[in-house]
């Protein structure tokens, strides 16, 4: 089993608020999670209003897969043009359950 994790930092210009911050992970949230099979997580600065640091997982028997798969979810959100991704960390762990 392999399982991917992605961890996304974005840049939300023009957040004002908390609420207009989430707003626009919803977005990105939802359009991930409607083409992909992914998990999806605000996982750091989540009281800042204009940066989000998302982690996305998933997990597939195939680790040429997951690459993929975590390839397109970046190119997703940076197509949908409602924040900067400023930076991505991607990792692929082996793990056999012992």
């Amino acid at each position: 089993m392999v399982v991917g994790v992605l961890r996304l930092t974005f840049f939300i210009h023009g957040a004002q608020s908390l609420k207009e911050k989430r707003a626009v992970l919803r977005k990105l949230r939802d359009r991930v999670r409607n083409r992909f099979n992914v998990s999806w997580n605000e996982v750091g600065d989540q009281d800042v209003h204009e940066q989000a640091v998302i982690g996305v997982s998933a997990i597939s028997g195939s680790e040429r897969y997951l690459d993929g798969l975590l390839n397109k979810v970046v190119d997703e959100v940076e197509e949908a043009y409602v924040a900067e991704l400023v930076g991505r960390e991607m990792e692929l762990v082996h793990w056999d359950g012992s």
